[in-house]
């Protein structure tokens, strides 16, 4: 429905290469609609790293959502996973 109407589609998935193969099949099932313009595309994905950017960006995805706390980690551990996103990934993509 999204690729035929909609303006965006929100994936949640487990890994990486879930939201390939999930992309991948909406932008196959984009190209039956022929719509003038590609759905806009936000995934979720768990733990966002350096390499994982790069490769959804490379998928096209325009948006991702993601923690920034590693596993095992818990919510007091927020405002640290902050930090690290910020020196480990902001600042490198």
């Amino acid at each position: 429905r999204a690729a035929r109407l909609g303006d965006g589609w929100y994936g949640v998935t487990k890994s990486v290469e879930e939201a390939a193969e999930l992309v991948s099949q909406l932008r196959e099932i984009e190209k039956r609609y022929e719509r003038a313009t590609p759905l806009e595309v936000t995934v979720g994905i768990g733990a966002v790293t350096v390499d994982n950017v790069k490769r959804l960006t490379e998928m096209g995805v325009d948006r991702i959502m993601g923690s920034v706390l590693k596993a095992g980690e818990i919510p007091r551990d927020y405002i640290n996973g902050l930090h690290r996103f910020h020196d480990e990934v902001m600042t490198k993509v």
